[in-house]
């Protein structure tokens, strides 16, 4: 069977230009053979460290060069909710809609769309939404050498929204507004009386957006990080797939989905301790036995791991609901502290 269900296909629009701008062009001849350069724009943000990237990676992948450059910020504050302008909204008195209408034009038009670049320790660090990266080859793909740059990215430096499967920086809420007694959009004003009586008038209307802040062990992407990263690429090493199930875990769990975080972190456990295993010739073996002989579990987090890898990973497995998370007796914080310990130590040996 083929990879046919997994077949992208990419749009290209380009301007053309009168024949008389001949002279104010590139020659064929000035331009690399197979090669393109693209731009990305990233619904999540890179997290990367102020003024220290330089370098750029290069490297290959199935007969395609890649070349990637330092990720750059794109100013997305003053981003308008064009998809919300010239168009036809439903209403309804009752529970049926009636009619549709268009926004009021007092509204707020410009909202931001996730944190900005300028959130948190702007001092620090800032978040990226950009990336540049240059493709050359015959059958050149760019989506095969994004996909590993970012898995590389995610392994060292656990920016665990990396290919999330929703985006915790950008929830796709736009626009608020407060409701009317009969369910209508506001179309005026709006009045507040302050704790002193004293009136205003406000816009009922609001920019909005949801996101989540970062849980305090992801790095930022520094000049160390990355010529790390660029070492990985350049020898094409295989990513630690127990590693990205740790950030899947945690993905899982900022999105409440607690029992798929259990069970993402059982198997970044098991598969962590396997190859930790092998290191000291000893055989694969069931996931309680490899938890009982563990030589990288501390005895501070033992019994919160035992809660979590044998008894709540097993009564998620049997399709119940995770007994020491449901009665109380533990949390998912306390899992997610147990398990970033458990990484460390891992690290540690290798």
């Amino acid at each position: 069977m083929d990879n046919s269900y997994r077949t992208s296909f990419q749009a290209l629009t380009r301007a053309t230009f009168d024949d008389k701008e001949i002279d104010n062009c590139h020659k064929t001849s000035s331009f690399i053979s197979n090669g393109k350069t693209y731009f990305v724009e990233f619904n999540y943000p890179l997290l990367v460290e102020r003024g220290e990237l330089i370098d750029v990676i290069e490297f290959s992948l199935e007969n395609t060069k890649y070349r990637i450059y330092p990720p750059f910020i794109l100013e997305r504050k003053e981003a308008k909710a064009a998809s919300f302008e010239q168009i036809y909204v439903p209403v309804a008195d009752s529970l049926q809609c009636n009619s549709y209408v268009k926004l009021p034009e007092n509204r707020v038009t410009s909202v931001d769309m996730g944190p900005g670049h300028e959130h948190g320790n702007s001092n620090t660090f800032t978040y990226c939404h950009g990336l540049r990266i240059d493709v050359l080859g015959i059958k050149a793909n760019l989506d095969k050498g994004l996909e590993y740059f970012l898995r590389v990215v995610a392994e060292k430096t656990h920016q665990w929204w990396i290919k999330a499967a929703n985006n915790p920086f950008d929830q796709g809420i736009r626009l608020c507004a407060y409701l009317l007694d009969d369910y209508q959009l506001p179309t005026k004003f709006k009045e507040e009386i302050n704790a002193d009586g004293v009136s205003k008038v406000t816009s009922p209307w609001m920019a909005s957006n949801v996101f989540q802040s970062q849980l305090g062990f992801e790095k930022a992407i520094n000049h160390k990080l990355w010529s790390v990263i660029k070492n990985h690429l350049e020898q094409s090493l295989e990513t630690n797939v127990g590693i990205e199930n740790f950030n899947a875990g945690i993905s899982e769990y900022m999105n409440n989905q607690d029992e798929k975080s259990i069970l993402s972190f059982s198997l970044c456990f098991e598969i962590l301790e396997n190859k930790h295993r092998e290191t000291r010739n000893k055989k694969d073996t069931n996931i309680k036995k490899l938890f009982n002989e563990s030589v990288l579990i501390n005895d501070r987090i033992r019994p919160v791991l035992r809660d979590l890898i044998v008894i709540d990973r097993g009564h998620v497995a049997h399709g119940k609901k995770p007994h020491k998370i449901g009665s109380g007796t533990r949390n998912m914080e306390e899992y997610i502290e147990a398990m970033f310990q458990f990484l460390n130590a891992y690290n540690h040996e290798y």
